[in-house]
């Protein structure tokens, strides 16, 4: 018998042929292309879409320059701090270089999930760190998501079972080993959509909700000074 063939269009990210396996995606197309999901998915067949494997990226931060917490300084000053000590910073919030992925109100905006994973593939792949947001308990302090409750900094990547992760240095704490341990990881669920973690760290411990990324921040180069 000889083998069906089946061809992508590549310009509208859909298959020109039935998939032969779309009883298992009732919910979906079978003329889509990786869940019309091309960004983070692969598909090489036409018939099941799986997660690409991840490179294994080391921190991109040395871990002798982790910003341990201070009392009176907010999560995100750290965070920011944090990227500083490598040369990087990041914007506001409403910058539009800020993806805005997950809020208690809305669920995951899997549009922007994606972009914000590409994103900090490639952050981390040119040695660049990324700030991001996180949810770990119900309500919020005031953040504009009404969602975030913290921040941390994504320092690396790579894969474990079969499960994909990013993994991050947490400000929350003055305890180098426990802020910057390899254990820090966020691992990305295809399914649902959540990139969701725990640190080391006593106050990941002690939250009500393990951690859940709101919203990645592109990181831009610090302005140098003028006399330098």
């Amino acid at each position: 018998m000889e083998t069906p063939r089946y061809f992508y269009h590549p310009d509208l990210s859909i298959w020109l042929s039935v998939d032969p396996l779309s009883d298992k995606y009732p919910n979906l197309t079978p003329y889509a292309y990786c869940a019309n999901n091309p960004i983070i998915l692969v598909d090489p067949d036409g018939r099941s879409h799986t997660d690409p494997p991840w490179k294994q990226i080391n921190s991109v931060i040395p871990k002798e320059k982790f910003v341990g917490f201070r009392r009176g300084v907010q999560c995100f000053d750290l965070a920011k701090e944090q990227l500083n000590v490598v040369g990087y910073t990041c914007g506001s919030y409403h910058e539009s270089t800020t993806h805005r992925v997950y809020t208690e109100q809305k669920g995951v905006n899997k549009t922007e999930t994606a972009k914000a994973i590409q994103y900090i593939h490639d952050a981390l792949e040119q040695g660049i760190p990324v700030l991001a947001g996180v949810d770990n308990s119900p309500g919020h302090p005031g953040n504009h998501d009404e969602t975030t409750d913290h921040f941390i900094v994504i320092v690396g990547q790579g894969s474990d079972e079969n499960r994909n992760y990013f993994t991050f240095y947490d400000n929350a704490t003055s305890n180098t080993e426990s802020g910057t341990s390899e254990n820090n990881k966020l691992y990305y669920d295809s399914k649902d959509g959540k990139i969701t973690g725990t640190s080391e760290t006593v106050y990941s411990i002690n939250s009500q909700r393990d951690y859940t990324i709101t919203h990645v921040r592109e990181s831009k180069a610090l302005k140098q000074k003028e006399n330098e």
